[in-house]
């Protein structure tokens, strides 16, 4: 009893309504596709209903030459016909009933295609809008959640969404021509028609009573396991150096295994409960065309046998794949739900942030303040920075030292505009970059580069990871050339065969940390910003090359203002001022 109030109850449509929220998202064209899909889907319906109800009378020429005088309702459609000699009757009898099965062929067709290509275009649409706004999401939401939470987001919840929606789409298409089929059968005999209906149905809806919830169970543990396997993965090939080292190849493959196992499994199982009610329902099919035949012979309707039993036949042929369809594409919805929500949940996020590509600078002139700064994540009460104050002028080169866990990163996530403070101000100017609502941090984060200790190179060359971001026509040779030698990098650029069109390997796999650093540098210098943050960023270089390195940078005169985080004391030896970081605290300190 349980299971027959869930399957009426509200749950039962909740894809449906998950289907609608989603419209919110999509632009406003993708209305006249459904429009159209629909019109054409009516349309194939039509002529489903045609080939399916003129077969009657056109056998029956065949037989005994009753013709549409077999039936009073295709009496009653096919009257015109008796404007015609009885010879020219058959003749186009045939026409139509031939000329309606391609026709509903040919449309059935398109709309599998428009189908799937609309269906398609809708996961384009979706699948940019998530990466759009989990891009531009506040940092503090990237440290929440994992990047094989979003890269699974992105790739495989939004594929799955899309064959959600494309089962949708192909359930009320199926849906229109299931009921052009019924009509046709009703018009031929409807006793029969309901009966063959309410049997199919029903059986449908028992196997439906008792998969519902196993399909919705499996589709939650296969998208669990998708964001796992991600994980897996990741965390594998990130770490194959110490992975080689170890000999852990065998655990992480027993790790793959055993995720793996069990959605390959489920998505197994989901299958066969989606494609096995077809041979039920074929053997049943065949029986009752045999029950039927006996009815009509048993009521003396032997002139009426051939004739009405092929219109049933034709019907069924095409009745009985409408109807399994329609099981199929609901269960796969079950199936794919709870990927459709977990889309629905990242295209609802919130862009804090400004997503306009806005390059404006805040007006930088005077200092950089911090006042009784303190930082606190939000899930936990522990303060990592409290009560700080700084004051930087512009032009300083400020250095930052503390043991490992003291929060100096933190302090630079705050001073980039990274983190929000929990309490105080951030001064820029005198001037408060959280009191408005205008965003203004986001002009701040323009006139910033950061190099950390690990340095994001992409798979491309060494001239793109330094100008990154700009088209390859854009770049500024004369400047790139200046800023490789201040980086002591035009010595190893004339040693590679293709120089600067060098191919750096993912993550820079090709390069030493020494090398990927100073092209880190490079490029926080190409980016020509006021102020550079260095975060334990000549970490991996010898300490003359360091030096030479910060020598070029400091000769670049007061234009820069430079913050450096370096636990090598060294590096910090020709800063203006330099802080420590010690219990949550920052003390400005004489000097090293």
């Amino acid at each position: 009893m349980n299971s027959i109030r869930y399957i009426f109850s509200i749950k039962k449509f909740k894809f449906i309504n998950n289907f609608i929220e989603l419209q919110k998202h999509l632009p406003e064209k993708r209305k006249l596709q459904y429009l159209t899909i629909f019109l054409i889907t009516v349309l194939c319906a039509f002529f489903e209903t045609i080939a399916v109800t003129s077969s009657v009378p056109f056998i029956s020429f065949l037989t005994n030459g009753e013709g549409i005088n077999v039936n009073k309702f295709i009496n009653v459609i096919f009257t015109f016909f008796k404007a015609f000699e009885y010879e020219n009757q058959f003749t186009i009898l045939g026409i139509i009933f031939g000329l309606s099965i391609i026709s509903a062929s040919i449309l059935r067709l398109v709309i599998l295609y428009l189908n799937i290509r609309f269906s398609e275009l809708i996961g384009l649409d979706i699948g940019k809008k998530i990466y759009f706004r989990s891009l531009n999401q506040p940092y503090i939401f990237h440290t929440k959640r994992t990047s094989s939470e979003l890269i699974d987001g992105i790739s495989i919840k939004v594929d799955e969404a899309v064959a959600g929606i494309n089962c949708l789409l192909q359930l009320v298409s199926w849906l229109l021509i299931f009921a052009g089929l019924i009509t046709s059968l009703v018009l031929i005999n409807y006793k029969i028609a309901i009966t063959s209906s309410f049997i199919f149905i029903s059986i449908y809806f028992f196997i439906a009573l008792f998969t519902n919830k196993r399909l919705l169970n499996n589709g939650k543990i296969i998208a669990n396991k998708s964001k796992q396997l991600i994980e897996v993965i990741q965390d594998s090939f990130g770490g194959i150096r110490d992975i080689i080292i170890g000999k852990y190849q065998q655990s992480y493959t027993k790790k793959y295994e055993t995720i793996e196992k069990l959605r390959r499994k489920r998505i197994a199982e989901s299958n066969f409960i989606t494609l096995s009610p077809k041979f039920i329902l074929e053997a049943i099919g065949y029986s009752l065309l045999i029950v039927f035949t006996l009815y009509l012979n048993y009521r003396s309707q032997s002139y009426l046998i051939l004739s009405t039993l092929g219109g049933f036949a034709i019907g069924a042929q095409r009745l009985l794949p409408a109807l399994q369809q329609i099981y199929a594409n609901i269960s796969k919805i079950k199936t794919y739900r709870a990927s459709f929500e977990k889309v629905l949940d990242l295209l609802n996020q919130p862009v804090e942030r400004n997503s306009k590509n806005d390059t404006t600078k805040l007006n930088f002139s005077k200092s950089i303040q911090l006042k009784n700064v303190s930082f606190t994540y939000e899930d936990d009460s522990k303060h990592i920075l409290n009560a700080i104050d700084m004051d930087i002028k512009k032009g300083q080169c400020i250095g930052i030292k503390g043991q490992t866990g003291a929060g100096k990163s933190t302090l630079l996530d705050i001073l980039m505009g990274l983190l929000k403070p929990t309490n105080g101000q951030f001064l820029i100017d005198g001037n408060n970059l959280y009191k408005r609502n205008d965003y203004i941090y986001e002009q701040w984060i323009n006139n910033i580069s950061h190099v950390p200790q690990s340095i994001f190179l992409s798979n491309s060359t060494i001239e793109n990871n330094i100008a990154f971001g700009i088209d390859d026509k854009f770049i500024d040779y004369e400047k790139l050339n200046e800023i490789l030698e201040i980086c002591q990098l035009s010595k190893f650029i004339r040693s590679l065969k293709y120089g600067c069109k060098t191919i750096v390997g993912e993550r820079g796999i090709m390069l030493s940390g020494g090398q990927r650093q100073r092209i880190g540098i490079a490029r926080a210098l190409y980016m020509e910003s006021e102020v550079i943050f260095l975060d334990e960023a000549t970490s991996s270089l010898d300490n003359l090359t360091e030096k030479k390195i910060m020598d070029s940078i400091y000769k670049l005169g007061n234009k820069i203002t430079i913050i450096i985080v370096a636990h090598r004391l060294s590096t910090l030896k020709s800063c203006d001022k330099i802080y420590e970081l010690k219990n949550n605290k920052l003390i400005l300190t004489d000097g090293l």
